[in-house]
C-alpha cells in the first residue's frame, strides 16, 4: 500500500449495502433528473405562453390605438358638421335677402319708368 492504510477486505454484507446505498443513490439521481426535466419542459411551456400572451398584448395595443384614431376622426368630422350646416343656412338666407332685394330694385325701377 503506497498510502500506508492498511488493506482489509470487504464482507459480502458490506459490499451489499454498499451496492444498495449505490442503487439507492442512483434511484434518488434518476427521480431528481424527472423532476428537472418536468420542470424544464414547464418552463418552456411557460415561456411559449408568455410569448402568445405578448403577441396578444401587442395586437390588442395596436387595436386601441386605431379605435382612438377612429373615435378621434369621428368625433372631429361630426364636430364640424353643425359649423357648415350653420354657415349653409346663413349663406342661403343671405343669398335669399340679396335676391329679394334685387327684386325689390327691380321691381320699383320698373314702377318709376312706367
Amino acid at each position: 500500500n503506497h498510502l500506508g492504510l492498511p488493506i482489509t477486505k470487504l464482507s459480502s454484507s458490506s459490499t451489499r449495502e454498499i451496492d444498495n446505498h449505490i442503487m439507492k443513490t442512483q434511484q434518488e439521481l434518476d427521480q431528481v433528473m424527472r423532476i428537472m426535466r418536468s420542470n424544464l419542459e414547464k418552463l418552456a411551456e411557460r415561456g411559449e405562453k408568455l410569448d402568445e400572451l405578448t403577441l396578444r398584448a401587442d395586437a390588442l395595443q395596436e387595436s386601441t390605438n386605431q379605435f382612438g384614431k377612429t373615435t378621434h376622426t369621428i368625433v372631429r368630422k361630426y364636430r364640424r358638421r353643425p359649423c357648415f350646416f350653420y354657415f349653409y343656412i346663413i349663406l342661403s338666407i343671405f343669398t335669399l335677402l340679396v335676391t329679394i332685394y334685387y327684386i325689390y330694385i327691380f321691381l320699383s325701377s320698373k314702377r318709376n319708368v312706367g
